[in-house]
């Protein structure tokens, strides 16, 4: 077919194409997906996600926490059939707080413990904070969490930290849940992920 060339003002870009054959050079691959996104409405015990699949091997991610209670924040991984893992001891911790006597690791842990309680701040705080997981799909490899918070108590005292921490897998897994280690979350808190295509 002979090509036809026709000048830029002659589209107008408001209009609805039609083609019948493959467009190609348009556009772009978005390799950032949201996956999941959760505020709750009422007070619950935990915040959970069980969506990961090949799809990604990467995910990131946002988390505001409103507590009942001046408590650690948890996580623990979920396996293939979407059970959360609570009574595995293949999880292990670290944790830098900037109050230093809070910083902590641990290992042959049941859990990975993402903030320290207390904090040094003086009153219950609220606290918000980004991650970064890495699983992978391989029942023979390992899956890791990354994460740093910041926060201000009702005394405008603040408060922030880091954690890395990972589970040996004996098994695909496919998610995780957020807990305090009292108290539950109240309404408002939220959960934000974000999938990264490779």
């Amino acid at each position: 077919m002979a090509l036809s060339k026709i000048q830029s003002e002659s589209v107008n870009l408001a209009d609805d194409f039609a083609f019948s054959g493959t467009v190609t050079g348009a556009g772009e691959t978005n390799n950032i997906v949201p996956v999941f996104s959760t505020t709750l409405t009422s007070n619950a015990n935990d915040i959970s996600w069980t969506g990961a699949t090949d799809a990604y091997k990467q995910y990131f991610g946002y988390f505001f926490i409103n507590p009942t209670a001046d408590s650690e924040l948890r996580l623990r991984i979920a396996n293939s059939s979407n059970g959360f893992l609570n009574g595995s001891t293949a999880y292990g911790f670290g944790v830098i707080n900037e109050n230093a006597g809070n910083n902590g690791s641990l290992d042959n842990s049941t859990f990975i413990r993402i903030r320290a309680s207390g904090g040094g701040a003086g009153s219950l705080e609220t606290y918000q904070g980004s991650f970064e997981f890495l699983e992978s799909r391989n029942a023979s490899a390992m899956t890791s969490f990354f994460s740093k918070y910041t926060s201000h108590d009702s005394g405008a005292n603040h408060v922030g930290g880091y954690s890395v921490g990972s589970r040996r897998q004996a098994a695909v897994e496919n998610g995780f849940r957020l807990f305090p280690s009292s108290g539950s979350f109240s309404a408002g808190s939220y959960l934000k992920i974000y999938g990264v295509k490779e």
